[in-house]
């Protein structure tokens, strides 16, 4: 939440994400500043770093589809945990050496066929639950237990050595130490015995034979389908079950557009997003709209070209394009979305609705505002039908309405909707929720702007 900002330096919030290195392992940096002011700054400091502002009127919908993109949904998580990995590994390691079980973990993966094998570590483990369970029902799912050996290990009585090393050998797990920082061996095997000595983690070949003989050929895919890739690309881009990487996300999730399935269409659309939202990689609409067009062409060789999923892709060319502040493509791509939908699902489907406020969405931001309210009233026509008048989209749309009023400088009517709206939330949140705040400060502005003309509507 950047609260100020200026030419000179750095503000403080962003320049402590740096130094926790959020930027270096690709894990998404989300700027939310606190007023419009801020943003001529700001995108003169970081240039087109997506952004959003506190109080945009759309700041809650667009903070959801940030969020909704940035966090792996139930649905997904429960994909990769049945059908992505092909074996698990426990990673065992003093916990303040964390960076050296990271290490292992990149070389581990690096080798050919290795990526759809789980590593489990203690990052997974769940709040409020007991670890120790946890970790031991981890060590027996497991196919074999794995030493981070470093100098530290060595010290007598931590808690690898105490628990979790004698539960691997009581159970006979396959036990494969890997030297990450150089060791004394006689200090090792003083509390490790009965262990083959460590393998560096950097000696690829010994390594690979080691643990393709430890896990057997049943742990290796021979050839990756579509589906995998794309399971296993979403994994390591959220870091379900294995640690983030995104780098490797972004060529699984390449891999899996090779094919003409359902699969390869969600990896293309993922990518487009990645490029589209600043996720790891700057925006770049022209690889979004690259990966978008690649989704489509399957699509349609799919589905037909009036398909509802076929339409899904027709509107996320409208928002790349709208974001990228092309409003004519746009507008033609919002319209076909629009089309289809109207024909397969009909005119007063919730999904037609959406796609009509994203046409009037256009309109306002090209300042048309005669457009903006007659596409917003279709929207609004169809939401007090389907869905009712107390419904929150229903309350987005008059807010949507108010703000084009506000727009126009018609203050009267902007006050009459923003109210509308107004109650409808004030009986769904608490009085902080942004909706209401967001509602409150426009209230005020407008008033605000009423003293300046000389005048008062309240």
């Amino acid at each position: 939440m950047l609260q100020s900002t200026s030419p000179n330096q750095l503000p403080i919030e962003y320049r402590i994400v740096k130094e926790l290195h959020a930027e270096g392992l690709h894990i998404p940096i989300l700027p939310i500043l606190n007023d419009d002011g801020l943003f001529k700054l700001y995108t003169e400091k970081f240039g087109s770093i997506h952004c959003i502002t506190k109080l945009d009127n759309e700041y809650r919908i667009k903070l959801k589809s940030q969020l909704d993109m940035l966090i792996a949904s139930e649905e997904i998580i429960k994909q990769v945990k049945e059908k992505a990995f092909t074996a698990v590994i426990f990673a065992s390691y003093r916990k303040h050496e964390f960076n050296e079980a990271r290490r292992f973990m990149k070389a581990f993966h690096d080798l050919e066929g290795f990526e759809s094998i789980c590593i489990w570590y203690d990052n997974f483990l769940t709040a409020g639950r007991d670890f120790d369970k946890d970790i031991e029902e981890s060590i027996t799912n497991s196919k074999a237990f794995v030493l981070i050996v470093t100098p530290d290990l060595t010290i007598k009585g931590n808690y690898v050595q105490r628990v979790e090393y004698p539960f691997a050998q009581k159970i006979e797990k396959p036990i494969v130490s890997v030297e990450v920082i150089p060791t004394s061996e006689s200090d090792f095997f003083s509390l490790f015995p009965n262990v083959e000595s460590p393998i560096f983690f950097d000696n690829s070949i010994v390594l690979e034979k080691v643990f393709r003989d430890k896990l057997g050929e049943t742990a290796f895919v021979k050839q990756m389908d579509s589906e995998r890739a794309y399971l296993l690309g979403m994994a390591y881009l959220k870091g379900i079950d294995v640690e983030r990487d995104f780098d490797r996300a972004v060529k699984l999730l390449s891999d899996a557009t090779n094919e003409q399935t359902i699969s390869s269409i969600d990896a293309a659309n993922q990518l487009a997003i990645i490029y589209e939202n600043d996720t790891g990689i700057n925006i770049n609409y022209i690889k979004a709209l690259e990966w978008y067009q690649k989704a489509l062409v399957i699509h349609e060789k799919t589905f037909g070209k009036e398909h509802p999923d076929t339409a899904r892709t027709y509107n996320s060319f409208g928002r790349a394009y709208s974001f990228q502040g092309d409003y004519q493509k746009a507008l033609e791509w919002y319209q076909k979305t629009l089309s289809i939908r109207e024909k397969v699902l009909g005119k007063e489907h919730p999904s037609t609705a959406t796609t009509c406020s994203n046409i009037a969405a256009v309109y306002f931001n090209q300042g048309d505002y005669l457009k903006a309210q007659e596409w917003y009233q279709k929207v609004l026509v169809i939401r007090e039908k389907m869905l009712g008048k107390e419904h929150q989209s229903t309350a987005v749309t008059y807010d949507n309405i108010a703000a084009v009023y506000d727009n126009q400088k018609d203050y009267l009517r902007a006050l009459e909707w923003y109210q509308k709206a107004l109650a409808i939330f004030e009986k769904m949140f608490n009085d902080k929720h942004p909706y209401i705040v967001t509602i409150n400060n426009a209230i005020v502005n407008i008033i605000k702007k009423q003293e300046t003309d000389g005048r008062r509507i309240l």
